[in-house]
């Protein structure tokens, strides 16, 4: 039997250790994936819709027992100065918990990025 998780079908009686291998696999071909869609990225908006999605997915993965969505924030902030932006203060952090489309994400990484520069001014 197999059941439907946050990633995709998985096994349905695996014991921890197997599902959290399962994860790390997933994990690495998005990884994998994001590189290659910065390579390939023509402009700002290709870019900053591959960190979204990426980070999207790394939240709905939630491949620890602890620590996922911290992570992830830290993760955001490190992809945004790596690809040449601001980091960005998001108004609600649990914007990240998984619910929102990757454009919708997108958006709000935006507003996030205003809200740092403007943040700095003073």
């Amino acid at each position: 039997k197999r059941v439907i998780s946050k990633v995709g079908w998985q096994p349905y009686k695996l014991p921890f250790d197997e599902r959290l291998k399962f994860s790390l696999y997933r994990r690495r071909k998005a990884i994998m994936a994001y590189k290659k869609e910065i390579l390939i990225s023509k402009n700002d908006t290709d870019k900053l819709f591959a960190i979204a999605k990426l980070i999207r997915f790394l939240v709905i993965l939630h491949c620890y027992r602890d620590g996922n969505l911290r992570t992830c924030k830290l993760l955001l902030i490190k992809l945004l100065i790596d690809n040449n932006y601001y980091p960005c203060i998001l108004n609600d952090p649990d914007l990240l918990r998984g619910y929102l489309s990757v454009s919708e994400l997108m958006k709000e990484i935006i507003e996030g990025v205003r809200y740092f520069i403007d943040s700095q001014k003073f």
